[in-house]
């Protein structure tokens, strides 16, 4: 199993090997002939990862850039049923990519979220005592003759999540997000969810930019505090800022996007390749939004209780914010993985500010 997983690192400066099956054996030997709290918990866990044989790990760093490989080796016989099913799925490449804009906070994309699982998973377990769960129920059959599960089934495995910084000047500065869903029908679904959500009497108001329509609630009292929602070609959005959707919807028609920014241009991360999953942070953007809320909850606090507010912003100013200074040099992170016959790869780069 060394072997075999040693030769897709070429030269790394740091290599690290476990042998997942004898580290199994350890512990259920070792560890596991003690009674204690959350046994049984442990031992399914154990369970669930019979299959995996390997873990590697491998890094090189340069004087710009620091890239790390973790493999996961498998065989055909993977002790739970739903990863099981998740490793047949096929890496492709992302469609969502051209909804960015150039300079997101944050990219997410996979093509292997099962909602129609979750939702099952979900269901089996609290279902009979969430009432708010059971009234929409009751209101989705009354509306579109159909139950949560079969509205489900038509979200397709793809989903999306961008999040860009919120550049005006507020006191409660949240940051933009929209989440991508691809739709399998997208007519049938749009036509049942706009009678789902026109049954609650929510004061939504219509928008259009360009061709393209979404709901948006008449009652946000800023930008980055505005739900919203609706359709551009096969997929359903939805999020907290019309700006945002407006981006969202002109990034598709010019190619004003992320492929085309500096993420691509200078930084090539391979996530145009086909993967399982991609994301993209912005770290040095995300470093200063938790300065941003740190300095929040110090004038919340202070509000209150003046001596802790003291304590805690000499805390901020001494140790905590000297230490996101120090995060800094770490500028941008990319992350792809992707499913081969017989093992997870994950693939991460890191560019280095000096």
């Amino acid at each position: 199993e060394f072997s075999s997983l040693k030769k897709n690192y070429s030269n790394p400066d740091q290599f690290l090997f476990l042998s997942l099956k004898n580290s199994r054996e350890f512990i259920a030997k070792s560890l596991l002939t003690y009674e204690f709290p959350g046994k049984d918990i442990l031992l399914k866990e154990i369970e669930a990862a019979v299959g995996f044989a390997g873990f590697s790990y491998g890094a090189w760093k340069s004087q710009h850039l620091l890239e790390d490989k973790i493999i996961l080796s498998h065989n055909d016989k993977i002790g739970n049923s739903f990863i099981e099913k998740q490793l047949n799925i096929l890496p492709s490449t992302c469609d969502t990519l051209r909804f960015s804009p150039k300079d997101p906070l944050v990219f997410y994309w996979t093509n292997v979220m099962d909602f129609a699982a979750l939702y099952q998973y979900y269901n089996e377990k609290v279902a009979e005592s969430d009432n708010k769960l059971t009234e929409l129920y009751k209101t989705l059959d009354t509306q579109t003759g159909e139950t949560l599960a079969q509205l489900f089934l038509q979200l397709g495995r793809e989903f999306s999540y961008i999040i860009t910084s919120n550049k005006e000047s507020n006191f409660l500065s949240i940051p933009y997000g929209i989440v991508l869903f691809k739709i399998e029908h997208r007519e049938k679904f749009e036509a049942e969810l706009n009678k789902l959500i026109s049954s609650y009497d929510f004061p939504f108001k219509k928008q259009q930019h360009g061709s393209t329509l979404f709901y948006s609630w008449t009652g946000s009292p800023q930008d980055g505090l505005e739900p919203l929602y609706g359709f551009v070609g096969d997929y359903l959005f939805m999020g907290n800022s019309s700006s945002l959707a407006k981006l969202v919807i002109d990034s598709t028609i010019n190619g004003n996007n992320v492929q085309n920014g500096p993420l691509f241009l200078e930084f090539d991360p391979n996530l145009k390749e086909a993967n399982n999953y991609i994301s993209y942070t912005n770290n040095v953007e995300l470093l200063n939004i938790v300065k941003s809320i740190l300095n929040l909850a110090s004038t919340v606090i202070a509000i209150e209780d003046k001596a802790a507010a003291e304590k805690i912003s000499i805390l901020t100013e001494d140790v905590v914010n000297p230490i996101l200074d120090g995060l800094t040099m770490f500028d941008q992170t990319t992350t792809r993985s992707y499913f081969t016959a017989d093992s997870v790869v994950i693939d991460s780069k890191t560019r280095i500010v000096n």
